[in-house]
């Protein structure tokens, strides 16, 4: 019997242009040490608890790593890209965990606002604030693209994100 836990996780990116997808991938979080802090505590003191989790998407502008330090009010590495027309980051839409598992019921979805030529997106995160650009709260999970992912104004990005404990 293994018995051993490890949180895992990852992301699913779309970026639709016109109706087209023009990007579809799949990669892998890592959780930081905020959000396994924050697990271990809401599951066995009962402290702190949250229900709501969001999405936000990193920009690759001065990107230089990610890293299981980050936190919500400090992560030296990235930044955060806030140019969708959607007034707060999205809610992570999910299921109830079943199996060690906790699925996406469905995707969240940006807009892409007013950005010039060469933006590019780096990666994806999972925080309990909902307010662009929020430094409180806590921050459970980062995700690095493979590649920069350019996006123009009007792309419309869905993001699922799945997590279990292995």
């Amino acid at each position: 019997m293994d018995t051993k836990v490890h949180p895992e996780g990852f992301f699913h990116l779309e970026v639709i242009r016109n109706g087209t997808v023009v990007n579809d991938l799949t990669f892998p979080n890592g959780s930081t040490t905020q959000g396994r802090n924050y697990l271990l505590d809401a599951g066995f003191r009962n402290s702190g608890t949250t229900s709501n989790w969001y999405i936000g998407l990193i920009d690759s502008d001065g990107f230089s790593a990610l890293d299981a330090a980050d936190t919500a009010s400090s992560h030296g590495g990235w930044d955060e890209f806030t140019a969708y027309d959607e007034s707060a980051r999205q809610a992570w839409n999910k299921s109830a965990a079943s199996a060690g598992t906790m699925n996406a019921s469905s995707a969240s979805s940006f807009t892409v606002g007013a950005v010039g030529a060469g933006t590019f997106l780096q990666g994806a995160f999972i925080t309990s604030a909902s307010a662009k650009s929020a430094t409180t709260g806590v921050l459970w999970a980062t995700g690095e693209f493979p590649a920069e992912i350019p996006v123009q104004e009007g792309d419309i990005i869905n993001i699922t994100y799945y997590t279990s404990l292995t």
